[in-house]
């Protein structure tokens, strides 16, 4: 039971307490150590193990709801991986003890009886009992407690978590408890070695499975948004493409207009100043011979100036020629919705935004750069995003990685200095 209760807290380490925990801990430590003490062991099968394996944990699981503020679904998965961590630490010493019994030796355990407390046998099992459970929870720790939100374990329906909870039942009670009771006196030491290599084995893949499951469902789910968005962003730009053109037409007549009424004199000077400022967005329109990177470079450069943000752009579009124009689009677009949402958090002094695109030897190179406030953390090379709303946030530079991905091209993401930098680089053949 203490194997179990602190292989389960590592797994909630953290998890919210509830109000009044130290009386909550308390308590629960007095059931779950209680328990140990008083189910007795009436019978030595199979079926009466199970059932006091299961009782166990079913203890430990209660006390786990007393003291943590949590989904009991949540607490469950814990509890489970737990369970399964202290059992694969279990079979190892089992083996262990199975392998000394070979030899001749008295193995003394924590469970049972053995050689008199104090021998230099004893002394040898109990160092070993603490290594082994020492590496392998320390093991389990930085493997999945460690990173156990960022897994996603939490986000399993309830189905799957009751799937699961029956396999690990299966798995940790009724097997276990059938090599501790169901097999002969005489069983050799090395048949009983291989079934305890196969119990960890299954509790191995068991626990990969747990953790697998929902980063598998997590990254379908990720994979499905950006494809969403990519396709919304692709419609986007055909209309943005059209908007445009109307836009530069009609600057274009206008700039006619204005000059007829210069000639004749019947506008006031002030006025004509004033209409030229706002058709001034004709003249300012990028033309890099990219019309995708025209589209979008136009569209963000309104943004900018309507939120004083500075925008500077030194680009080679030859370098991307080879790229669609819905990946163009795509592709700056979402850098530059990145760039521009970071540094509306800095003074407007400091709103400063680069994009750079050149040719470095046989590479064509892309770079985005813009100041940014506050502390940031990256999980798999990409920032982890600090929004409350966390529907489609977060997604953009995974679209991005996404289509840097299927041009081949490489992309290096930091932030140093208060720059946050944005590098992509594609082979150029």
């Amino acid at each position: 039971m203490a194997e179990l209760a602190v292989a389960e807290a590592m797994f909630a380490r953290k998890f919210k307490l509830r109000k009044g925990a130290p009386w909550r801990i308390s308590l629960g430590a007095i059931l779950c150590l209680g328990s140990a003490f008083a189910i007795p062991i009436v019978a030595f099968n199979t079926f009466y193990g199970s059932l006091m394996f299961l009782a166990l944990f079913a203890v430990s699981l209660g006390a786990m709801a007393l003291i943590y503020d949590e989904p009991f679904k949540d607490i469950l998965c814990c509890a489970i991986a737990g369970f399964t961590v202290q059992h694969i630490a279990q079979e190892l010493y089992e083996i262990f003890g199975s392998a000394m019994r070979a030899t001749g030796v008295a193995a003394f355990d924590f469970y049972g009886s053995g050689s008199a407390f104090g021998s230099t046998e004893t002394i040898v099992f109990m160092l070993v009992y603490f290594q082994i459970f020492f590496l392998i929870y320390s093991a389990a720790y930085w493997l999945f407690c460690a990173k156990i939100e960022q897994l996603g374990i939490f986000g399993m329906n309830n189905f799957t978590v009751i799937l699961i909870a029956v396999l690990f039942v299966f798995i940790n009670v009724v097997f276990g408890a059938v090599i501790i009771w169901s097999l002969p006196e005489k069983t050799d030491g090395a048949s009983v070695c291989m079934l305890h290599v196969y119990g960890i084995l299954c509790c191995v893949l068991a626990l990969i499975m747990l953790f697998e499951l929902p980063r598998r469902k997590r990254a379908e789910t990720e994979l499905a948004a950006v494809k969403q968005i990519n396709h919304m962003q692709s419609e986007q730009y055909r209309i943005s493409k059209e908007n445009v053109e109307l836009i530069n037409l009609k600057c274009h007549d206008l700039k006619h207009h204005i000059r007829r009424f210069k000639h004749i004199g019947s506008v006031s000077g002030k006025e004509l100043a004033e209409l030229e400022k706002v058709v001034d967005i004709y003249d300012s329109a990028y033309r890099t011979g990219n019309e995708a990177l025209d589209v979008i470079l136009m569209e963000k450069s309104l943004v900018c100036k309507s939120e004083n943000i500075n925008l500077s752009c030194i680009v080679d579009a030859s370098q991307i020629k080879f790229m669609s124009d819905a990946d163009v689009y795509v592709l700056f677009g979402n850098l530059l919705d990145n760039a521009i949402e970071a540094v509306r958090a800095l003074p407007e002094s400091e709103r400063s935004i680069g994009v750079s695109i050149k040719r470095v030897n046989d590479f064509s190179a892309i770079h985005v750069y813009n100041g940014y406030a506050g502390d940031l953390k990256f999980e798999n090379g990409l920032p982890v995003t600090n929004k409350q709303q966390k529907a489609f946030h977060g997604y953009g530079l995974k679209s991005v990685k996404r289509t840097v991905e299927n041009y081949n091209g490489i992309l290096q993401i930091n932030a140093v200095g208060g720059i946050f930098n944005v590098k992509i680089l594609f082979t150029l053949e």
